[in-house]
């Protein structure tokens, strides 16, 4: 949920039929709350729920206007584990399982950065992994999933609320983050990790619509 500072109260809530609601417990990470806000109102997701939530401002409150299930390809089902499992667990967070990580406004779209990641059951299996001893196997399950599962933007038309279509990132930057200064984005080049460097270089590209 998100806060209100001024006036200490919650603007927005899990929705009646979200899967954060499913009697399972939830590390932090997988219900973080990922937003865009102007004078025009709030673009959400929490991270491991692939929907859009649109909400317009009704004075010092929200109402929502509409919700945009996202097609993710390959983004893992995060369903939580039974809530005895977390007992005495504090705040926890995975940077392997399934989630949205930034939304930006372009133009009149939305763009929605995610991370195809884990399911919650292969993020248990990769656990299970380490605690019976198979690091090595463990590892290279992970290599796998960073070689196979990468960060990709979805092009999301709110007015329509629809989905129009999936793009990777260029090979060469960064694809954890970018700016978004106008219509011009701003990358980091990739880490090599072979070339020793001093430097940061930044590459400026442009999001063409045909």
């Amino acid at each position: 949920m998100i806060l209100n500072r001024r006036l200490k109260k919650a603007l927005i809530a899990f929705a009646p039929n979200s899967r954060f609601l499913n009697g399972n417990g939830f590390i932090q990470s997988d219900f973080e709350p990922v937003f865009s806000a102007d004078e025009g109102g709030i673009f959400l997701a929490f991270a491991g729920d692939p929907v859009l939530h649109q909400y317009t401002w009704l004075g010092d409150s929200v109402s929502l206007e509409k919700s945009i299930k996202l097609s993710l390809p390959d983004f893992g089902e995060i369903t939580g584990q039974p809530l005895k499992s977390l007992e005495g667990v504090g705040a926890s967070t995975s940077m392997l399982t399934a989630s949205v990580r930034k939304i930006s406004k372009w133009n009149d779209k939305v763009l929605v950065q995610f991370f195809p990641g884990l399911s919650t059951e292969e993020d248990l299996a990769l656990d299970q992994d380490y605690e019976n001893g198979n690091e090595e196997e463990a590892k290279a399950k992970i290599q796998k999933l960073f070689t196979e599962r990468k960060v990709r933007l979805a092009i999301v038309d709110p007015l329509e609320g629809k989905q129009l279509g999936i793009i990777d990132f260029p090979e060469w930057v960064n694809s954890s983050g970018f700016v978004l200064d106008g219509e011009d984005f701003w990358f980091v080049k990739r880490f090599n990790p072979e070339a020793e460097e001093d430097f940061i270089k930044l590459y400026k590209a442009k999001l063409i619509e045909k």
